[in-house]
């Protein structure tokens, strides 16, 4: 309807849509942002950019209503602690130290990464502070690899935009090729880093990690964070280690014309035509190019072919 300034009516004829399918899509588009209701009632299409960044502004703030959430469970878990702990005669101090500069921080995750000795637990939201230079990364991934190499476990939990940045690949392919565990999450919760289910790190400000950060020491109140790491853990996913190559000996000529053609913003209709097969077969070759790349949508499968030189 966008591109081809069709009403309604145009495009459910063209497109040969019962009037269930009709609110099925309907009801998809606007989930999506690519349709506004007006006053008036009428559905108006939006292009696909100013879709994408509403869609990624309210993701956004699903993200924040998650940390908000966090830090008031957080405090709520501490008070029950604080309340109830003495009667059942299991007293335990909760210390909490400011860190109000980034040197401090660096300095204390130094400290906390020399002594520890059995595990340690990291998830990183977007706003992290990624390593970038070759020295970083090569620094970054030494420092995983000390701590394993001491029978220190280590796992990392990287919000999944990372993967899609070349600058930040670089270093989840070197933590694959060195073995550590990582995994993948579409939204992380809380940037924190947790040593021995005892100390946790956690940002001062989500939304500004130069402001500092918070280091809480109490095995209680530790825990709830654990649980935290370890269901975001259950629901995250590997990264893909398979050789470039590989991948492109997966996909078959009509699953690299179909990215190309996506890539250009081609419709299904026009693929199909494109591709002289029916809209289902299209809907096909699309859910088997997600399982080839790992991609959960049609804008992460084109940035990820890109990144793998599939569009060339």
């Amino acid at each position: 309807m966008y591109v081809r300034g069709e009403v309604l009516a145009e495009a459910q004829a063209a497109m040969k849509l019962d009037d269930e399918a009709l609110d099925r899509a309907l009801t998809e588009l606007r989930r999506l942002g690519l349709l506004k209701v007006q006053h008036t009632g009428e559905d108006v299409p939006v292009s696909p950019e100013v879709g994408l960044a509403d869609l990624v502004g309210r993701l956004q703030h699903d993200l924040h209503a998650h940390q908000v959430r966090l830090a008031n469970l957080t405090r709520d878990v501490e008070t029950l602690a604080q309340t109830y702990l003495p009667v059942r005669r299991r007293p335990e101090s909760v210390e909490v130290e400011i860190l109000d500069s980034l040197e401090k921080v660096d300095r204390h995750f130094e400290e906390l990464g020399a002594s520890a000795a059995d595990e340690v637990l990291t998830m990183l939201s977007w706003r992290a502070s990624m390593p970038r230079t070759t020295e970083e990364v090569a620094h970054g991934v030494k420092a995983m690899v000390d701590l394993t190499s001491r029978g220190v476990a280590t796992r990392t939990i990287f919000v999944q935009r990372f993967e899609l940045l070349p600058r930040h690949q670089a270093f989840l392919d070197r933590l694959v090729e060195a073995n550590i565990p990582i995994r993948l999450l579409r939204s992380v919760p809380v940037q924190m880093a947790i040593y021995d289910r005892h100390t946790a790190v956690l940002p001062l400000d989500p939304e500004r990690t130069a402001a500092g950060a918070v280091a809480v020491r109490g095995e209680l109140l530790v825990r709830s964070l654990v649980a935290v790491f370890e269901h975001c853990w259950l629901h995250g996913h590997a990264p893909r280690a398979e050789p470039d190559d590989k991948i492109r000996d997966r996909l078959t000529a009509q699953h690299l014309e179909l990215l190309r053609m996506q890539a250009a913003g081609a419709k299904d209709d026009a693929i199909g035509r494109a591709l002289g097969v029916s809209s289902r077969t299209v809907s096909r070759l699309v859910s088997e190019v997600h399982e080839v790349l790992g991609s959960t949508s049609r804008f992460q499968a084109g940035v990820t072919a890109a990144r793998l030189g599939l569009l060339d």
